[in-house]
């Protein structure tokens, strides 16, 4: 079953905190993938990658965090 899944528009190195120009909507054969794939830029925007990606690989939840904000007054 093909559906549009976010994949990586180009190669992106680890810990590059994405916005919607690193991914783009590409149609996939979503029955061969491991994991589920993230359809909706909103779940990539603002995140970082925990690893490098090779352009057109399709993402999944597992390959993004949400960094954590620490305040200043947090550090003391």
């Amino acid at each position: 079953m093909r559906q549009p899944v976010l994949a990586a528009a180009s190669n992106i190195h680890w810990g590059t905190k994405l916005n919607k120009e690193h991914s783009l909507l590409v149609e996939t054969d979503i029955s061969i993938l491991q994991r589920q794939p993230l359809t909706d830029i909103s779940e990539v925007v603002g995140r970082e990658l925990k690893y490098g990606l090779t352009a057109d690989r399709a993402l999944h939840q597992d390959m993004v965090w949400l960094p954590k904000v620490v305040k200043r007054d947090e550090l003391r």
